[in-house]
């Protein structure tokens, strides 16, 4: 019995892990949000939309982890 409360998996363990998937998509996107800025020199409001809801669900994620 002791093994499986060493194993268990809590409510907090799947919100880290939601948490790291989801600022891996952040920096993805951060990164080709830089890209856009000092490479290509040309701004596209869809990517730009989609970094700020990736930024909304990261800061939600991470509230969620936080009072799990």
């Amino acid at each position: 019995k002791a093994w499986r409360q060493a194993l268990a998996f809590t409510d907090r363990d799947a919100w880290l892990y939601l948490a790291l998937l989801v600022f891996g998509m952040f920096a993805f996107q951060a990164y080709l949000t830089l890209v856009e800025i000092f490479l290509i020199h040309a701004y596209c409001i869809v990517c730009l939309g989609s970094q700020a809801a990736i930024l909304a669900i990261l800061a939600l994620t991470v509230r969620s982890w936080r009072s799990a």
